[in-house]
């Protein structure tokens, strides 16, 4: 095992044991077992570069060679010299393994974290912004104008610590529609973005990419890409337009399900699910999609190193990202996916069936070993909105559509009782979900009301 220690900005300092043969995703979710900050949130430095990919391996197999041969790399009489460290503009990169600097006796990397918010929308009450961090939610104030609608449809944190919040906006008579950049509270507007008018009628997807460094829409296949804070729009290396339909993005990374435009009628046209670094524009890999009508489905681990996919006509299957091969595939004809999610060290996915919404298998990659979380005897669940873990992987929630949040704990699966707040029975609740960084769970009932539960340690707020 290796010793890392982890120092805040605020100079606070704490250790975590690693294997040697770490990658950047087990050690963050060392750290998040110590602090409960999701692995999606958390960046970390070393000196003045974001750790990144193939040097932990290296940094470590180098030191176990100077071990070796008695050749710390350094003068243990010296002093420590403090690293360096660039806070703005940080360039995230895909992780897999990390570096390990030798110039101190404690292998010390800093641990920023981005703030976490949760948008909150209903028909019935302006749009609100949890912020997870604070415990506080606040509205920015979006000015209508002569405009039929605005909608509000994300938010974020950005690196200037400004929150930025994404309204969809439309006069219907004029077929003009766009995206508006609000920045703060109460909120001014600092940037739009032009959308087809023809996307009026259809369903349109709005959101931050996961880092926040660019917005994102897409409809009808096709896929619209800006610079958040210049508005620049963004084309692929070669500079085609974007095209397909997103199924999972995490920082850098996107799957796209695309059609073959070479090929010839729908039954003999070739669909792949692509690959994508978003950030260069280049396609890393591609999978052949035999189904034509079949739609698959695919979710990316949080540090992009696997992807699960899966469809109603065919089996559940793991991807190496990096190799493009199948880990491990299971198939039953009977069993249809209903929610699924990666645990947190990536070691294992947590799924549940649609023909058995009583039970969570939470499987292991490498040998597809399975264990069984079983929900209460009084539960009635039809619908499933989510499954994961929370950051720290002590507690497993499944979310019901029908406003209950269930939990486990994660090593013995045995069931925790429910959080404050949560009704039983579930009355007129409408929606439920596990949030982007798996800390939250919102639910919405149709007077207006909104409740934000945390996973970690059960405070909950009610508008």
């Amino acid at each position: 095992m290796v010793i890392v220690a982890v120092r805040r900005p605020s100079g606070d300092l704490f250790e975590v044991d690693v294997p040697k043969d770490a990658t950047l995703n087990t050690l963050k979710a060392a750290i998040a077992a110590k602090t409960k900050e999701a692995v999606t949130r958390q960046k970390l430095l070393l000196g003045h570069e974001v750790l990144s990919d193939e040097r932990l391996q290296a940094g470590l197999a180098e030191e176990d060679r100077l071990e070796a041969s008695g050749d710390t790399g350094f003068d243990k009489n010296s002093s420590q010299t403090d690293l360096p460290v660039r806070i703005a503009n940080i360039e995230l990169v895909m992780p897999a393994l990390l570096d390990m600097s030798r110039q101190s006796d404690a292998r010390e990397v800093l641990h920023l974290v981005s703030r976490s918010c949760t948008l909150v929308t209903h028909q019935h009450s302006a749009a609100g912004v949890w912020d997870g961090d604070d415990q506080t939610l606040v509205r920015p104030v979006f000015q209508k104008d002569d405009l039929d609608f605005t909608h509000a449809v994300d938010a974020m944190y950005l690196e200037d610590g400004e929150l930025y919040t994404l309204v969809r906006c439309g006069r219907l008579s004029d077929e003009i529609y766009f995206i508006q950049l609000w920045c703060g509270v109460p909120g001014r507007a600092v940037g739009r973005f032009s959308l087809p008018g023809r996307w009026l009628n259809e369903s349109v997807r709005i959101e931050f990419s996961p880092e926040g460094e660019f917005v994102i829409a897409s409809s009808m296949g096709t896929i619209l890409m800006w610079r958040t804070l210049t508005g620049e729009e963004i084309q692929r290396a070669d500079c085609a337009h974007w095209g397909g339909s997103i199924k999972s993005m995490v920082l850098r990374l996107a799957v796209l399900f695309q059609g073959d435009p070479e090929g010839s009628g729908i039954f003999n046209r070739k669909y792949h699910l692509n690959l994508w670094d978003y950030h260069a524009g280049l396609q890393k890999q591609s999978w052949v999609w035999p189904e034509p009508l079949d739609t698959p489905q695919a979710l990316l681990s949080a540090s992009g190193a696997r992807v699960a996919i899966w469809s109603y006509q065919k089996e559940l299957a793991v991807y190496d990202c990096q190799s493009g091969h199948s880990i491990k595939t299971w198939f039953d004809e009977a069993l249809t996916v209903a929610v699924l999610n990666f645990s947190p060290s990536e070691e294992e996915i947590v799924v549940s069936y649609k023909q058995n919404l009583k039970e969570v298998k939470i499987i292991r990659i490498v040998d597809g070993q399975m264990r069984s979380a079983l929900l209460p005897e009084w539960s009635s669940c039809r619908f499933l909105s989510s499954v994961g873990y929370s950051a720290d992987g002590t507690t497993l929630a499944l979310a019901e559509a029908g406003g209950v949040l269930h939990r486990w704990n994660g090593a013995t699966l045995d069931i925790l009782d429910l959080l404050p707040a949560t009704p039983l029975p579930a009355g007129d609740i409408m929606e439920s979900q596990i949030c982007r960084d798996q800390n939250f769970f919102t639910r919405t009932n149709r007077e207006g009301r909104v409740e934000l539960l945390n996973l970690c340690n059960g405070a909950y707020l009610v508008l």
